[in-house]
C-alpha cells in the first residue's frame, strides 16, 4: 500500500487480516446466499390482481346504431 495517509501499523493489520481471508470459502458463501435470495424472491406468491370493477356505463353493440331512427326500429321510427 503506497498512500502516505496509512501508517505502518494499520498495513501491517491489512496484510495480516487479509493473509487469514479464505477467499474461496468467501466466493462459496456468496454464491450460496446469492441462491438463496432467488430462492426467496422466486417462491413468493404472485401479486393479487386487482378485481374487475363493473362499467356502469351502458355502450353500444358494434352492430347497434348510434342514430335514433335506426335505434328505434327501422323504418320511420
Amino acid at each position: 500500500m503506497a498512500h502516505e495517509t496509512v501508517s505502518e501499523q494499520d498495513k501491517t493489520i491489512i496484510n495480516d487480516t487479509y493473509a487469514q481471508v479464505n477467499l474461496a470459502a468467501v466466493q462459496r458463501q456468496i454464491q450460496a446466499l446469492t441462491a438463496e435470495l432467488v430462492t426467496l424472491t422466486t417462491s413468493k406468491a404472485a401479486a393479487r390482481t386487482k378485481p374487475k370493477i363493473p362499467t356502469l356505463t351502458k355502450r353500444a353493440s358494434v352492430h347497434a346504431s348510434t342514430k335514433r331512427g335506426y335505434a328505434a326500429g327501422w323504418p320511420g321510427a
